[in-house]
């Protein structure tokens, strides 16, 4: 899986167009301004406040060998464009590259310069994961302290946020959502048991957590859901799930747009899950009791 881009089309367009010369007289050879990009990477990065020092590390170690590459130009095939730092041109109008000697791992600090051109050319290397022209099997990785601190806070913030909606779930809203979740619900579940369960779950997938609660269709999964979850709804191996004798699709997508345009079944649906959903009958009740048993003991201590 690709990780993210680090230079997109519309910016290699306009390099190719704007910032970028041709090299050999017979030959020619168009090659992208290299200190021209390694200055726009300096001004980026300050501008947005971000570290100026960047590493590469293996994707993944050999025990055996240390690693020692010397990469040359990468290659914008679309726009015939080579990026490089260029040395000279020999007689036969071939490119003298510099070689840029790569062992396991190496820190770049973007302030220097000749640092810049060196990540300017390792941002679009095949052999760099995050490059638009990665191979199937990128040797390097970049490890900058600034994405990985935004995308910490971004979690974090997205954790906050999940374990924050969990507090609200209670009664039928939190057995509802739960079984949405793929936590089971059985006869033995307690209350706390379930509020447990959500906030761990909250906790440990926050991201899938987040995006059921956003979920236009969160309503209706979570009756069906819950419909699965009692039997009402049926998953047959061969013909996918079923309301009785009523197809309903192979899969979950499929049966959700399915009851989406069928009001009338779904009506139906949700009538027997309310008269045979004992387990969030119980829980309910559960919940009563324990909202009076709260107020009873606050009144005695009122009284005391």
């Amino acid at each position: 899986m690709k990780s993210e881009i680090f230079i997109t089309k519309e910016q290699r367009d306009d390099i190719a167009e704007n910032h970028s010369k041709e090299y050999g007289e017979v030959v020619k050879t168009r090659i992208a301004d290299i200190t021209y990009l390694a200055t726009e990477i300096q001004k980026e990065r300050r501008k947005n406040n971000q570290s100026m020092v960047i590493s590469l590390e293996p994707v993944r170690e050999n025990r055996f060998k240390e690693p020692n590459y010397n990469l040359k130009f990468a290659k914008d095939v679309e726009n015939n464009i080579f990026y490089g730092i260029v040395i000279g041109v020999y007689p036969d109008d071939n490119i003298h590259w510099r070689g840029l000697q790569i062992n396991e791992y190496i820190t770049l600090n973007l302030d220097n310069i000749e640092d810049a051109k060196v990540w300017a050319v390792l941002r679009v290397h095949p052999d760099t994961e995050g490059s638009p022209f990665q191979r199937t099997d990128p040797i390097f990785r970049v490890h900058d302290p600034e994405v990985i601190a935004i995308k910490k806070i971004s979690e974090g913030k997205e954790m906050i946020k999940a374990m924050n909606r969990a507090t609200l779930l209670e009664g039928e809203a939190l057995v509802a959502f739960a079984r949405s979740l793929g936590i089971m619900v059985s006869p033995t579940t307690s209350l706390n048991e379930l509020r447990g369960a959500a906030m761990g779950f909250a906790q440990e997938h926050f991201k899938d957590f987040n995006e059921k609660w956003d979920d236009g269709d969160r309503n209706l999964k979570e009756i069906f859901a819950s419909a699965v979850a009692v039997r009402i709804i049926k998953l047959d191996p061969q013909r996918g799930y079923n309301f009785g004798s009523i197809p309903l699709g192979m899969n979950l997508p499929s049966a959700i747009a399915f009851l989406k345009n069928d009001a009338q079944l779904l009506t139906t649906i949700t009538g027997e899950l309310s008269s045979k959903d004992s387990d969030l009958k119980r829980l309910v009740l559960d919940e009563e009791k324990e909202v009076k048993d709260v107020k009873t003991k606050g009144k005695s201590d009122k009284v005391v």
